[in-house]
C-alpha cells in the first residue's frame, strides 16, 4: 500500500417551522377553543413539524470523522491507480446529499473529486458500482491536529443525491481525479471494524487493517410513508368533525 503524505505549506440539528400558537390562531366565533379544537391544532402542529423535516436543514447521517478515534494515517488516493471505500448501514432510508472527505493535503489545490458507490456482494465485499460522479470541492476547512497531522474537512456536494434503502449494506469512497488527494484513516476506538476497501486500477483487491476511511455523510432520513398517512388521516379526521 503506498501512503501518502502532508504537501502542506502554510452539531447539526432538524429545524422545525411553520407550527402555529395559540396567539396566531385566529377563532371568527368569538367563542374559546374547545377540547377538540385544541386537539386538531396540537395534530396539525405534529404534522407541519414532521412534513417539515423533509425539506430541513442537512444533518450528519454517517459519522467517521476524527471525532470517532484516533489518527491511523495518510493514504495514496488516486483514481485509476490506489482508491478507498468503506461500507455505510442504515436502519431507515436515508438521501445523501453530501460527501465530507478527509485529508492531511491542501486542498486550494484540489480538482474534482470521483465519489463512487457500490452495492454489497452479501459477503462484505464491494460488487456493483451503483453510482459515480465528479464533484468539485464545495468548501473546505482546517478541522484540527490530530496525531501530528493538520487534518482538512473537504466538503462535496454531490451533483446527484444518493437515495439509500434502509437495512442494505453500501460502499462508498471518494478519490482525487486524477491527482493525489491523501485518504486519511481512523483507527483506535471507537472504530467500525478497522478495515478500508482497497482498489486497484479500479477493481476491487481487498481488506487493508490500517484503519476506517475517514469520512462522513450528511443529508436526510426519509419519513415512513405509514407514518405521513396516519398522520394525515388523523387531521383531516378532525377536520370533517370539526365542520359538523
Amino acid at each position: 500500500m503506498a501512503e501518502g503524505g502532508d504537501n502542506e505549506s502554510g452539531p447539526k440539528v432538524w429545524q422545525l417551522c411553520g407550527v402555529s400558537s395559540k396567539h396566531q390562531w385566529q377563532i371568527h366565533s368569538g367563542r374559546k377553543p374547545d377540547h377538540l379544537e385544541d386537539n386538531m391544532r396540537k395534530l396539525a402542529a405534529v404534522f407541519v413539524a414532521v412534513v417539515s423535516l423533509t425539506s430541513a436543514q442537512a444533518v450528519t447521517l454517517w459519522d467517521q470523522g476524527p471525532a470517532t478515534g484516533g489518527y491511523g494515517g495518510s493514504w495514496a488516493n488516486t483514481t485509476g491507480s490506489q482508491e478507498f471505500a468503506d461500507q455505510v448501514l442504515f436502519a431507515t432510508p436515508v438521501t445523501v446529499t453530501r460527501f465530507v472527505y478527509f485529508t492531511d493535503f491542501d486542498p486550494a489545490g484540489f480538482g474534482t473529486m470521483r465519489v463512487k458507490l457500490w452495492s454489497d456482494n452479501g459477503s462484505g465485499n464491494p460488487l456493483a458500482q451503483l453510482s459515480i460522479q465528479d464533484v468539485s470541492v464545495s468548501s473546505w476547512s482546517v478541522e484540527g491536529v490530530f496525531g501530528g497531522a493538520t487534518i482538512r474537512r473537504v466538503n462535496l456536494d454531490l451533483t446527484t443525491q444518493l437515495g439509500l434503502a434502509a437495512n442494505t449494506t453500501y460502499w462508498i469512497g471518494a478519490a482525487g481525479n486524477g491527482f493525489e488527494a491523501a485518504q486519511v484513516s481512523v483507527s483506535g476506538p471507537p472504530v467500525f471494524d478497522g478495515l478500508m476497501a482497497q482498489f486497484n486500477g479500479g477493481s476491487f483487491s481487498g481488506h487493508t487493517g490500517v484503519g476506517d476511511q475517514m469520512f462522513q455523510l450528511e443529508g436526510e432520513p426519509v419519513p415512513e410513508p405509514a407514518t405521513m398517512a396516519v398522520l394525515g388521516l388523523g387531521v383531516a379526521a378532525l377536520l370533517r368533525r370539526r365542520r359538523k
